[in-house]
């Protein structure tokens, strides 16, 4: 922010006020200008204590603001956004008092980013007027400015109506029924309102980034804004949208019977004068539905002095009636804490796991209603391939991709040298020597990792790989393998004539059986178990260090089970090993789905249990947590 005043015509002085809001305020060259560039889309929000008027002069000064943002802001005092200090209803400051002002911000349609505040200054013994032209000295708004397309009329008169279908237009011999109303329809019982949470694109016609919705969880990417909407909340009666319903229009619309519950736009045209005590851009438009009404995004496309034309994206064809204001608010609650008012909510989620965000819906009656919608946010793959570094040149060699993905199904796909491409996890060839294999993997909502290894020649590269696995252990050592073979050739060279031979062959195959169990007779290990912590943001529980051994075979499998006080599972693990003797990770994370909250208090308990491919079986000691898990 830069620092300094904006002096006017030397009675009033403007500054950025001393909260963190005064950061939307810049002095620029004398002139103050605010920054709505950060503020959410297609939301009205009410930012206070953005700037702070003080009276310079040794008389009373009477002051009024206003802002050259066409109708999408207004200014008001203290921390009241009824409370506007406009031209109508202007202040009048006593030498050095101090006024607070802040600002409510409509950005349904195209958004302001900045602009140049206007601050009249007056006598107070002098009627403020509504002429521009009469307008006392004040800080000087830009002359010859172009007219916008707002100062035009189109061919839609005033109560007319206009629908555009997103499927086109409408077939030959079929039309669109539209009747005026002279009175709202009936409405049904008066009751709390229902709060809906949807993807934004499902009215909006833009791309709200979510991927996928997979058990009625919203999956986006990580770093990636999302937009979601409530507009297709119901407010169950017309008293409860505003106190004092007094329709601008009501319009029962019925196209064609397929396109009755398919979004379109529709274009209400409006006289000006049911504006009387309202502002235009506060007007909303109404769907009746069986539920109740729906609040439809509503904009101003074009304003004259004579009308006001609005347009509004709708869900489907009913009754729609333009209500000059609306009381209804919407209240999202994002998983740190933060509230954030509008219809819709735009935000960002910066690490993978489970979220939660709430909207609340309270209506002019200040009955209110919440909807939870849970949020996965996708994490990207990562990738490393195993058994390249060991290859033999020339002969048969197994390459593996050891694959991190957390949420979602993955498909791996290699790059051989001679271009061929192969779909699974593993892939076996003969392989020349520095010859370069790629390996890439993609989950099923589109994110993906990959790496490359050169035969031969050093580890492979990943991104960002957790969990590891070593060489393999051999499960007898050299010289006792070779002991066993000496032994075993001898002993069926002395007993070949033997009337006995089958016999002591199969005693021969026993004992060399028992003497390997004896020299690897060692079950898996869990090594080290470090502590557990519950991550409510992420739903899933980390282990910062996990280490699993087998010292006689590899390591099959590796399970990890969450079980409550009562004894029941939370959550189970398993982690498919198969090509080493040792599993590594830190973190191991555990993910909960299903929208499971792991209780405040209670008796955690956590285990380990490993299997070798001798089907051996190595568990820890159950791990209590009588205390929370830290958060």
């Amino acid at each position: 922010m830069t620092t300094g005043t904006d002096d006017v015509d030397g009675k009033v002085e403007l500054a950025p006020a001393g909260g963190p809001n005064g950061e939307y305020a810049v002095i620029e060259d004398g002139e103050l200008r605010i920054d709505f560039g950060s503020l959410n889309d297609r939301a009205t929000t009410t930012v206070d204590d953005v700037v702070t008027i003080t009276a310079s002069t040794d008389e009373p000064v009477k002051v009024w603001v206003t802002t050259e943002l066409s109708g999408r802001a207004h200014a008001y005092t203290g921390t009241d956004p009824e409370a506007e200090l406009g031209q109508a209803n202007p202040r009048t400051l006593q030498p050095g008092d101090s006024l607070s002002v802040g600002f409510v911000v409509d950005t349904h349609n195209e958004g302001p980013d900045t602009g140049t505040l206007t601050v009249t200054v007056g006598d107070p013994d002098e009627e403020t007027t509504d002429d521009p032209d009469d307008d006392p000295t004040g800080t000087e708004t830009p002359e010859d400015t172009e007219p916008t397309e707002n100062d035009t009329e189109t061919d839609i008169d005033e109560g007319d109506v206009e629908v555009t279908f997103d499927g086109g237009d409408i077939g030959d011999g079929e039309s669109v029924n539209m009747t005026t109303l002279d009175s709202l329809p009936a409405d049904g019982q008066p009751g709390d309102p229902e709060a809906i949470i949807e993807p934004a694109s499902i009215l909006s016609q833009n791309d709200d980034d979510v991927l996928a919705i997979r058990d009625s969880a919203f999956v986006v990417a990580e770093g990636e804004s999302v937009t979601l909407t409530g507009t297709r909340s119901y407010i169950r009666t017309a008293n409860a949208i505003t106190s004092d319903p007094k329709p601008a229009a009501i319009v029962s619309i019925t196209p064609p019977r397929e396109l009755r519950d398919q979004p379109a736009t529709v274009r209400i045209r409006v006289a000006r004068d049911k504006f009387t005590e309202t502002d235009p851009t506060e007007a909303r438009i109404g769907r009746q539905t069986p539920e109740g009404w729906q609040l439809l995004p509503t904009q101003v496309v074009q304003m004259s002095t004579d009308t006001v034309l609005l347009e509004a994206r709708t869900y489907g064809f009913s009754v729609f009636t333009v209500f000059p204001e609306s009381q209804v608010t919407y209240q999202w609650t994002l998983p740190n804490g933060t509230t954030v008012a509008g219809d819709d909510l735009r935000t960002v989620f910066e690490e993978p796991g489970r979220y939660n965000v709430t909207l609340t819906v309270t209506d002019a009656d200040g009955r209110s209603n919440q909807a939870r919608q849970q949020i996965l946010v996708n994490d990207d793959p990562s990738v490393s391939i195993k058994g390249a570094t060991n290859a033999t040149p020339g002969e048969q060699t197994t390459l593996r991709a050891n694959v991190t993905n957390e949420i979602g199904n993955a498909t791996v796909t290699w790059t051989l040298p001679s271009g061929e491409t192969v779909v699974g996890e593993t892939v076996t060839r003969e392989f020349e020597s520095g010859a370069t294999v790629r390996v890439a993997v993609e989950d099923e909502f589109g994110a993906t990792g990959e790496a490359e290894a050169t035969i031969g020649a050093g580890a492979s590269s990943g991104n960002g790989v957790v969990a590891t696995v070593q060489d393999v252990v051999s499960p007898v050592p050299a010289w006792a393998a070779v002991t066993l073979a000496v032994i075993a050739v001898a002993l069926a060279a002395l007993l070949i004539r033997s009337q006995l031979v089958q016999e002591a062959v199969a005693r021969i195959y026993r004992g060399v059986k028992l003497l390997r169990d004896a020299f690897a007779a060692d079950t898996p290990r869990v090594v080290t178990v470090g502590t557990p912590t519950w991550n409510p943001d992420r739903d899933c529980i980390d282990i910062d260090e996990l280490r699993v051994e087998s010292p006689g075979g590899l390591l099959d499998t590796v399970e990890i089970t969450v079980t409550g006080e009562d004894g029941e599972v939370i959550v189970r693990k398993q982690i498919e090993v198969g090509t080493a003797s040792t599993y590594t990770a830190t973190p191991e994370r555990i993910s909960v789905y299903g929208g499971v909250d792991l209780p405040a208090e209670g008796g955690y308990e956590i285990q380990i249990r490993a299997v070798d491919d001798r089907n051996h079986v190595g568990t820890s000691q159950p791990i209590q947590a009588a205390r929370p898990l830290s958060s």
